[in-house]
């Protein structure tokens, strides 16, 4: 098994990552199949840092992508593709942050699939399945029109009210995630990565 892998089983318990603990980083991404969204919050003593040099790795290609700041303490990117496992170096001047994480894996909605049609019929639930290789932290389950909810991340399915949707084109989402404290960081910094599933339905009286 390579040393990467073994790394990122020491961050999702909680013992990874390296720094100077002095910076808050909180870096959310935000995937599908198609791409993956990278955005990462860097202060320094409750004070956004500007100018910092932010880079992820991909490990299955080792591709870098710097990430672009537009806004003060901010840093941005788009990644062609599910980039699952990615390495995180944050460098300012005497500051410093890396982590790593390896996200969920994967997953598909079984039920009900896509493009289906939903009849109430005497059902007061519409029942969601999804299936992926490996269990996650968290899963979050929402339709359209409904609050949305968490399940545990080893939970492969959930139901959800009908008397909260309205009939018509409706979309089912599922978005199973994992995520990792920064010990380079001071408390409170973490990275988090969400896998996001949207299966389109027509539901019918």
């Amino acid at each position: 098994m390579r040393a990467f892998v073994s790394l990122v089983l020491l961050a999702l318990a909680g013992c990874s990552n390296a720094g100077s603990q002095t910076l808050l980083v909180i870096a959310e991404v935000i995937a599908s199949g198609d791409s993956t969204n990278v955005e990462v919050s860097v202060q320094l003593r409750d004070s956004p840092v500007i100018g910092a040099n932010v880079v992820v790795k991909e490990a299955e290609t080792e591709k870098t992508t710097t990430l672009e700041s537009r806004s003060p303490g901010i840093y941005r990117s788009i990644i062609a593709g599910y980039a699952r496992e990615l390495e995180l170096s944050i460098t300012s001047g005497d500051d410093d942050l890396n982590a790593e994480l390896e996200g969920p894996a994967p997953h598909q909605i079984t039920r009900p699939p896509n493009d289906a049609i939903v009849r109430r019929g005497d059902f007061s639930v519409l029942r969601v399945e999804w299936a992926a290789e490996e269990d996650a932290d968290l899963v979050e389950v929402e339709a359209r029109g409904a609050a949305a909810f968490a399940v545990s991340g080893n939970e492969y399915e959930a139901e959800v009210p009908l008397a909260s949707l309205t009939d018509g084109d409706q979309t089912i989402s599922v978005t199973r995630e994992r995520a990792v404290d920064l010990e380079g960081g001071i408390a409170g910094s973490r990275m988090r990565t969400r896998y996001k599933v949207d299966n389109r339905f027509t539901l019918e009286p």
